[in-house]
């Protein structure tokens, strides 16, 4: 059996993507017609604030059945302390820091969109010593958390500290069958870099060698290449880079 691959955008509702992906630039409902197109779609504005529950299931109403959404978490259960006002001395922590009752919440507010859901996503920052002293810290909050969280929707953990990105770090995520957020840019090391050495692939058949893996790939353009990511999706397509998956 082999992988899915499933090619969408980061977020959807841009006007100026009249005639690439929709009909008009406005006065449209933005998500079906972008549905027609793509099969997959990355949600990041609950990253700044907690699902309502009435636009969940709205996006679940004019969506196919085979429709997929990627979820960013809200960052009230990724960030370790909160962004510092003006004049504080330092950074306060955060109460709600991978809280299991909060991501319960954001789960039940997620219900009507839940069969639709193909990943939650787990951003972190770079996280400074001050905030975080060590990997070992990190992968020891993450276990407690996903000790104690019920497991009903697949998880992918983003982290943003290069130098975790290790054998013991993807060995942590095999054990508890987590996924994770290959991301190209941000002073990460390369996607195709990380993949050869933790995927035992080379550079140049990365996306043919996936294929064979009966994995599920979510990939989520978000880069102005192109003018816009549709185009660059579609320059992608030419070259043939998702032939075979």
């Amino acid at each position: 059996m082999g992988s899915t691959l499933r090619v969408g955008t980061c977020s959807w509702k841009y006007p100026s993507w009249n005639g690439l992906v929709y009909s008009k630039a406005a006065g449209i409902d933005y998500l079906s017609e972008y549905a027609a197109r793509y099969d997959t779609v990355e949600v990041d504005q609950w990253f700044w604030a907690l699902p309502e529950p009435a636009a969940a299931a709205q996006y679940a109403s004019v969506t196919p059945d085979s429709f997929r959404f990627t979820v960013k978490l809200p960052n009230m259960l990724s960030l370790t302390h909160f962004y510092p006002k003006k004049g504080e001395p330092a950074p306060r922590p955060n109460p709600q820091f991978l809280s299991a009752p909060l991501f319960q919440d954001v789960v039940a507010r997620l219900e009507s969109l839940s069969p639709k859901i193909g990943m939650l996503m787990l951003q972190f920052e770079y996280l400074k010593k001050q905030k975080m002293a060590s990997q070992e810290e990190f992968l020891r909050h993450l276990g407690r958390f996903f000790d104690t969280i019920p497991r009903s929707l697949p998880i992918a953990v983003e982290p943003r500290n290069p130098r975790w990105i290790d054998q013991r770090y993807f060995e942590f995520l095999a054990e508890r069958g987590l996924s994770h957020v290959f991301l190209q840019g941000y002073y990460m090391p390369s996607i195709f870099e990380t993949w050869q050495r933790f995927g035992g692939l080379v550079r140049d058949s990365m996306m043919r060698d996936m294929k064979d893996r009966s994995l599920t790939i979510y990939l989520n353009i978000n880069n102005h290449f192109e003018g816009s990511a549709p185009l660059t999706i579609e320059r992608l397509r030419e070259r043939g880079l998702f032939d075979g998956v």
